[in-house]
């Protein structure tokens, strides 16, 4: 890789830091913000290790596609929690509207 990946990669993960950050201080304990934390926090790791596999080479093609398959799993999770939370919280809401 070249240094302009490099930077972009830590230009990324400086970012998902401070996305964690910022979701750290807002989180109100319900799943959805715990799974989008986690997602965000595996983002940054895998952000650095591409990065730091860019520039200095020392980390294998196998354990950044690990890492890949576990971050898509995470995002995959929170996208999953998110829609069944939309869906139940649909019903509920059709349940009440009919019965008034």
């Amino acid at each position: 890789m070249t240094s302009f990946s490099f930077a972009s990669y830590v230009t990324a993960s400086a970012f998902y830091t401070l996305l964690a950050v910022l979701l750290c201080t807002s989180w109100r304990g319900r799943l959805q913000g715990g799974l989008l934390l986690l997602a965000v926090l595996i983002s940054m790791a895998w952000a650095l290790l591409a990065a730091f596999s860019g520039g200095y080479g020392t980390i294998s093609l196998k354990h950044l596609l690990a890492v890949e398959v576990v971050r898509n799993v995470a995002w995959t999770a929170f996208l999953w929690a998110l829609l069944s939370y939309t869906r139940s919280h649909q019903k509920s809401m059709g349940m009440r509207l009919a019965v008034a």
